[in-house]
């Protein structure tokens, strides 16, 4: 009986130990026998806009314990069949300093390390910004997938998330002018032009074709910034040399000599997407889902009188209304020939000054030359008043040759006496 006590009692004792090991013990950690370090627990969405690829984030879990400081992950773009061809490719150049191309294969693998602090168990997220070169079938290939790999060798842990999804952009950009000008013939006249982008996409700049009604010519130091023409004096093809926001405008006004009294109309058009390429690739430009607003026509008013170009501007061209920054580019030559080209060679200018009035909510950061302040821009040129003060001095010298005629004719006719004769 007292055997059996014993033994008894050495089983409880020995059930005691064991419950004091599991209860004092420390805890294990989350990383597995075989497991990674660290572990990607899920990923968001990867979106390609234009050359930009981001991936929103990318959580990772420290599944060791020790405090993880930073962490190499590597992207591959994959196809999705083995028929498929690359849409795109990382560009070498990455902006993101944390990322270079993979040297294994610099076209569709990069390489990034990032400092980021995860505890021993604990999670953090990484967001990934990589810059991506259209590639000859960017148009019609299908999107790829992307493979995300944390670490190297036999402790790497590696997900695939896709398919990429590329994003269509889009700018709905209007066109008008600011009034009818009016003037007679020989007058200098200012036109104004509008731009708004309605959105919802940024764009980096807008080119304009500017077509002077016939018996018209543009003239100016406006004009002149926009040399070579494309047909002297009638025809300019300018670009805008900063990004025109969603909801912002860019203005101008540009001068017309009237040189005849029989006047035409002109035309205006705007065109936003500046390098479509061939053939035009929507994913890596910019569309304008309604064109037909992209183009005005206008004209000249001939009058009985000089110096009156009526018609105030609509809302947005003048005081209070949304005014382009100053100090920007302006307006530049593109193809002297022909359309829009990609990539037109640019020269440098002077920036002109910041905008008078306006609403600052609605100023564009950075446009073209020095905006519309007021509806006074739109009136004739001093030709008027130069007109007046030089018939004022033919009226006076008309006036004095005829008194000197006057005084002339009233002298006495003087009469040579006849030649003595000598016999």
């Amino acid at each position: 009986m007292s055997r059996i006590r014993r033994i008894g009692g050495r089983l409880a004792a020995t059930a005691a130990l064991c419950v004091a090991l599991v209860t004092t013990a420390p805890p294990v950690g989350a990383q597995a026998a075989d497991g990674p370090p660290v572990g990607i627990v899920s990923a968001g969405t990867a979106v390609a806009v234009d050359l930009n690829l981001n991936l929103d984030r990318a959580r990772l879990r420290n599944n060791g314990t020790a405090d993880v400081t930073a962490v190499d992950m590597q992207f591959d773009l994959v196809l999705s069949s083995s028929f498929d061809a690359y849409p795109f490719n990382f560009d070498w150049n990455q902006a993101d300093p944390a990322c270079h191309t993979n040297p294994a294969n610099s076209s569709y693998s990069l390489l990034c390390h990032y400092a980021v602090h995860i505890a021993p168990g604990a999670t953090a997220d990484v967001a990934v910004h990589m810059s991506v070169l259209p590639g000859s079938a960017s148009r019609t290939a299908p999107s790829p997938l992307l493979k995300i790999t944390v670490g190297t060798g036999a402790t790497a842990d590696t997900a695939t998330i896709g398919p990429i999804v590329r994003v269509k952009r889009q700018a709905d950009i209007t066109l008008r002018v600011g009034g009818t000008p009016t003037g007679r013939v020989g007058d200098i006249v200012n036109l104004q032009w509008i731009v708004t982008n309605n959105g919802p996409d940024s764009l980096a700049r807008v080119d304009l074709i500017l077509i002077a009604p016939t018996g018209t010519e543009w003239t100016g130091a406006v004009a002149a910034q926009c040399n070579p023409p494309a047909i002297a004096y009638t025809k300019y093809q300018c670009t805008s040399g900063q990004p025109l926001a969603p909801g912002h405008v860019l203005t101008e006004t540009w001068q017309l000599k009237i040189d005849s009294a029989t006047v035409g109309s002109g035309e205006i058009l705007a065109v936003s997407n500046l390098n479509q390429g061939y053939p035009p690739d929507p994913y890596h430009e910019i569309t304008d889902p309604n064109l037909a607003d992209n183009t005005v026509t206008f004209t000249v008013q001939i009058g009985t009188t000089s110096g009156d170009a009526s018609g105030a501007p609509p809302d947005g061209g003048g005081p209070g209304g949304p005014q382009t920054a100053g100090g920007s580019q302006p307006p530049r030559s593109t193809n002297a020939t022909g359309g829009p080209q990609a990539g037109a060679s640019q020269s440098p200018s002077t920036s002109a000054g910041a905008s008078a009035g306006g609403d600052s909510a609605q100023q564009t950061a950075g446009a073209s030359r020095t905006p519309v302040a007021s509806p006074s821009l739109l009136r004739t040129s001093g030709n008027g008043a130069a007109i007046g003060t030089v018939g004022t001095l033919v009226l006076l010298a008309v006036g004095a040759l005829a008194l000197v005629g006057y005084r002339r004719r009233s002298r006495p006719a003087t009469v040579d006496p006849p030649p003595s004769t000598v016999e």
